[in-house]
């Protein structure tokens, strides 16, 4: 099952990154860009998503984690009873949280990689790079908020909604670490920031986003089912796994327009005739 698995991942890497590297004028990714890009990333993070155009878009994000908090044990049970109950949901529950779990993106990550190397692709390895780039620099806020709210999981809980702990003690922490991180979940943002990462290296490919954000909801049943997460912690997550993956990937194609993120203009499904004229799109905008 585990080689099927790995020859699956290989096969959706390789149908990718075939694609004819359309990226010649663009700069060759660097061997070290991965860790050296890593402060300018936080820094461009924290200044586009603290500023004056964002505060309605995180009123909203924080609002309906506030809200979700409410009724998470209910949309929970929602969940988890199904799970326990039904051996074909839950076997459809595991794999969403297998697909989010981090190995599944560092083995994507590895793909993109080797079959750019052996293809001489450079569209391939820059993807693979930005996969893992965007993993490590979402990965560093989603610690330091899991270590500042000390959230139990739902399987952990002592309550029915789970005991907050701010700012815990960090030994009992890493003793107990399902007691203190489920919030964000860094299973989602980790997920959303690969899929956004190979969408935006691959534009032409229309059927990615009709894939990818079917498998986000996936992920976010399996972690629900499995009781690692609540439905609140993942408004936060998503909304840092995209904003990482959009900085990391800005300098792949020449969109002056675009040259600052907003988490206040996101499109969804994109696709387009051959005269740009949109087939299937969604868009909020405030």
């Amino acid at each position: 099952m585990r080689i099927l698995k790995l020859m699956l991942l290989l096969s959706f890497c390789f149908q990718t990154a075939r694609a004819e590297d359309l990226n010649n004028d663009m700069p060759k990714p660097g061997l070290f860009d991965v860790v050296t890009n890593i402060p300018e990333d936080m820094t461009l993070w924290w200044q586009e998503t603290f500023n004056k155009e964002n505060i309605p878009m995180l009123v909203g994000i924080l609002g309906i984690t506030t809200i979700g908090t409410m009724t998470d044990y209910e949309t929970w049970q929602a969940v988890r009873r199904p799970y326990l109950e039904s051996g074909s949901f839950k076997k459809f529950s595991d794999y969403g949280e297998i697909i989010s779990n981090g190995n599944f993106q560092v083995a994507m990550t590895a793909g993109f990689l080797l079959l750019g190397t052996v293809t001489t692709n450079h569209r391939a390895i820059r993807t693979g790079e930005q996969i893992l780039e965007a993993l490590l620099a979402s990965g560093i806020v989603v610690q330091v908020i899991k270590h500042s709210t000390g959230r139990e999981s739902p399987v952990s809980s002592g309550q029915r909604d789970g005991h907050w702990s701010v700012f815990p003690n960090q030994a009992a922490y890493q003793k107990d670490y399902q007691s203190h991180d489920a919030m964000p979940s860094g299973h989602l943002s980790t997920a959303m920031a690969a899929f956004i990462v190979v969408q935006e290296n691959y534009p032409e490919q229309a059927w990615i986003p009709w894939i990818g954000y079917p498998v986000m909801g996936w992920v976010c049943v399996g972690l629900v089912g499995s009781g690692i997460h609540w439905w609140s912690d993942f408004p936060i997550a998503a909304a840092l796994g995209y904003h990482f993956a959009k900085i990391v990937t800005r300098n792949n194609y020449p969109h002056p327009e675009q040259d600052k993120v907003s988490l206040f203009h996101p499109d969804f499904l994109p696709s387009f005739t051959e005269a740009g004229e949109p087939l299937v799109a969604a868009r909020w905008s405030w």
